[in-house]
């Protein structure tokens, strides 16, 4: 017979169970479920027992562990917010290609302005009475269309 202390511990709240069981009522518990218990439990510790010679961690189990599904995550996740970037790269450009003079415009640096003139890579803004010459990647948005107001 197995003995062991969690065996021990196990019949213990087996008989326990048993004489809740008889106060309630039920008469037909007997040794015999005693028994069947006892022996279910020793297939249980039997079989989670190892066998044999520990095995080296292979492939397969590099793949079943978390490293795989984060990085999934973490591609998902950069190629959408490259997309998303690019997309906005894309609309700036579209935006300073359609810059021309008279139109009115905000700078990244908070500076409000009609465009005089427009060259390959710089643009002539006139704000209040000072003359800028910036670059056109300084332009932030256009709030005017030579004259008439954007709509949104």
């Amino acid at each position: 017979m197995v003995s062991g202390i969690s065996f021990r511990c196990h019949c213990s709240a087996v008989r326990s169970f048993i004489t809740l069981a008889k106060r309630i009522g039920f008469r037909r518990l007997t040794a015999h479920f005693v028994e069947i218990m006892d022996l279910s439990f020793a297939h249980t510790i039997l079989a989670q027992s190892p066998t044999g010679q520990p095995q080296q961690p292979g492939i397969g189990d590099f793949l079943r562990g978390p490293l795989v599904p984060m990085l999934i995550v973490m591609c998902g996740f950069l190629y959408i917010m490259n997309r998303s970037q690019k997309k906005k790269a894309q609309e700036h450009a579209a935006l300073l290609k359609s810059v021309k003079p008279g139109d009115k415009v905000a700078t990244s640096s908070g500076i409000v302005g009609t465009i005089i003139s427009v060259r390959e890579k710089n643009v002539t803004l006139r704000s209040a009475d000072a003359k800028l010459e910036i670059t056109k990647s300084a332009i932030a948005e256009i709030t005017e269309r030579g004259g008439e107001s954007k709509e949104s």
